[in-house]
Formats: C-alpha cells, structure tokens, sequence
C-alpha cells in the first residue's frame, strides 16, 4: 500500500539495518511499523549489508509515482495498471 503523503508524491518508511541485532538498531522495527500505520503509509524492511529489499522498495515508489503521473494525464479512474516491469497491462 502506497499513499500520498503529498499531493503529488507516494511515500513509504523504510526501516533498515535489518541486519542488526534490535538492541542495536536506533529505532526498532515496531515504532517504524506503529508510525507507517499512523501515517497509512506502506512500511519496509531492508538490509543493505545483506542486499535484501532495497531494490524492490525502488521500485515500488517508482511505479506508484509513476501511476501517479499517469493517472493524472489521463484524467482519473479507468486508467491501466504499471506492472513490475513498468510496462502498461
């Protein structure tokens, strides 16, 4: 789930350093997990030590940013949906 926290920008938080022990980590997965779900904002977990998620989350933005922008050309409802390879379906 993407959503604008802006009027023309997706957002999403983005919990890294997955790696770490939690007793390490400056924030804990939890309070990110409790301030995505204030916000109703899409939360992720990554580790760039361990190369997990941190394309996917790119690329996630990417196409909801890029939906954003079409759906906005094409004005509004019925437009068609980006897939994972950024082509339209």
């Amino acid at each position: 789930m993407l959503v604008l926290l802006r009027k023309n920008i997706c957002s999403v938080l983005v919990h890294n350093k997955a790696d770490l022990d939690e007793s390490r980590q400056l924030v804990k997965k939890s309070e990110g997990e409790e301030k995505a779900k204030k916000l109703k904002i899409a939360f992720h977990v990554t580790s760039v030590m361990r190369d997990q998620g941190v394309n996917e989350v790119f690329k996630r933005l990417a196409r909801a940013n890029l939906e954003k922008i079409l759906n906005t050309k094409n004005g509004g409802p019925g437009r068609k949906e980006i897939s994972d390879t950024g082509t339209r379906e």
